[in-house]
């Protein structure tokens, strides 16, 4: 299989993925929030190094995770209720440690930029600047992202002997082969380099990026990176993720997406037939299955470093038609009216596609009984957007992304998994931290 002869190390093919989460339903964990065969502090586990999973959630309203959703006595209280569904995260967060106070930057890339070098923004990276930027008198700083002699988490991380790997959105430079994330200390990586791409066809229209580039759109950004192949994700690399292409998508990157939001043909022009891009295609279900692969195929007498970075909840809003079914469906179960809002139905729909994810990695770390050697990280890069398309809900916090208001710095967070000690899961943090924090707590890690 390609992707199995292009991973490093690896001549066999990729094991089949684990079992996968319904959406809306939970993992099936323990009562006391460790895996079904395992007791919580015993084992060589609380001896080894931990395995990280590190989940960057992108835009992340504060009101759209479950456990930010507690009161229920106004009617717009009760509808908002309805329209969030985590029960994975909510499980995680009940089981672990609820970071209440962790602040990021206002927009996606300095946060991105702080988390990987453990700086804070003002000192790494302020803008999300376009990754043809080029200061002609700045050979080391004058790039997008990260300025290429700084330390990156994952290179941290190798030295203490993990293996590290990452899937889904960079955005913290891609000038030279040293700000890409093998030259950041990556393995592996299965994702895209700018703010976002679309989510079935992996252009960048208009929609995604919000700016017009010197290429007029046309540049696809997908690619697999690792020591033997570094290139883009061709069909034959689609395949094996999961996707069959259908015939007629010719898949052509352009200023408007070639399909709708939810990856069915758009274009009216006689030239093509009216087609649906099946569930499987869609990007985050490409990550997922790569994620899957990495626990699955993990040879356990290493610790592992994963960072999954999602590219939802970032604009294009875009979802599987299934999961706005699904959405509808546990809307009215909930008592609540249908979305009125079109956008707000789709970010909500996303959210619920993002829990079940964060489900499936759980599920695939017990099927290896790894969870209880596992610490999980999860936090979003900003606070929600709440303008027009974003449509998140920062509820009770003021503003949103690109806003200085807590709104668009206070972000959802926690830490869970079986390596967290048993008498301090279902704690709340109030103190204050940082993204920047991170780097600093990992690398003591290692």
């Amino acid at each position: 299989a390609l992707l199995a002869q292009r991973a490093a190390g690896s001549s066999a093919a990729p094991p089949p993925a684990p079992t996968s989460v319904a959406a809306g339903h939970v993992v099936g964990l323990a009562e006391d929030g460790g895996p079904r065969t395992a007791q919580d502090g015993s084992g060589d586990g609380a001896c080894k190094k931990p395995h990280v999973v590190l989940i960057l959630a992108d835009d992340y309203g504060w009101g759209n995770l479950g456990v930010h959703r507690h009161f229920n006595r106004t009617e717009d209280q009760k509808q908002a209720q309805a329209e969030v569904h985590t029960p994975n995260l909510d499980h995680l967060v009940r089981h672990g440690v609820l970071l209440e106070r962790h602040y990021a930057y206002k927009i996606c890339s300095p946060s991105r930029s702080s988390l990987q070098s453990g700086r804070l923004a003002v000192h790494v990276n302020t803008v999300n600047t376009g990754v043809t930027y080029w200061n002609l008198g700045d050979n080391v700083s004058g790039f997008a992202g990260i300025p290429r002699n700084m330390t990156g988490i994952a290179q941290k991380m190798k030295e203490g002997g993990y293996k590290t790997h990452m899937v889904g959105k960079w955005d913290a430079g891609m000038a030279t082969p040293q700000h890409t994330p093998l030259g950041r200390g990556y393995d592996t990586w299965l994702g895209y380099f700018q703010h976002a791409n679309d989510y079935w066809n992996e252009g960048m229209p208009l929609a995604s990026t919000g700016n017009l580039d010197i290429c007029e759109n046309r540049f696809v950004d997908f690619s697999l990176y690792n020591e033997t192949y570094r290139g883009p994700v061709t069909k034959a690399i689609r395949k094996e993720l999961g996707c069959e292409m259908c015939p007629g998508h010719l898949q052509i990157p352009n200023i408007k997406s070639q399909v709708n939001a939810t990856g069915c043909n758009q274009l009216h022009n006689g030239s093509f037939s009216n087609y649906c891009l099946s569930d499987s295609c869609y990007e985050e279900a490409m990550f997922n299955h790569r994620a899957l692969d990495i626990i699955q195929s993990h040879d356990t007498s290493h610790p592992l470093f994963l960072f999954y970075s999602f590219h939802l909840l970032h604009t294009p809003l875009q979802v599987p038609e299934s999961y706005l079914s699904q959405l509808d469906r546990l809307v009215e179960e909930s008592g609540g009216r249908p979305i009125d809002s079109a956008n707000r139905r789709l970010y909500a729909a996303m959210v619920l596609y993002m829990d079940t994810m964060v489900g499936n990695l759980v599920a695939a770390l017990e099927d290896r009984d790894m969870y209880r050697d596992t610490l999980i990280v999860f936090m979003a890069d900003n606070g929600g957007p709440v303008y027009e398309p974003g449509s998140a809900n920062n509820h009770p916090l003021k503003g949103g992304k690109y806003s200085d208001w807590e709104g668009g710095v206070r972000t959802n967070a926690f830490v869970s998994g079986g390596y967290v000690p048993a008498d301090r899961r279902g704690e709340i943090f109030d103190g204050v931290v940082s993204i920047a924090d991170w780097y600093a707590t990992f690398s003591t890690i290692a």
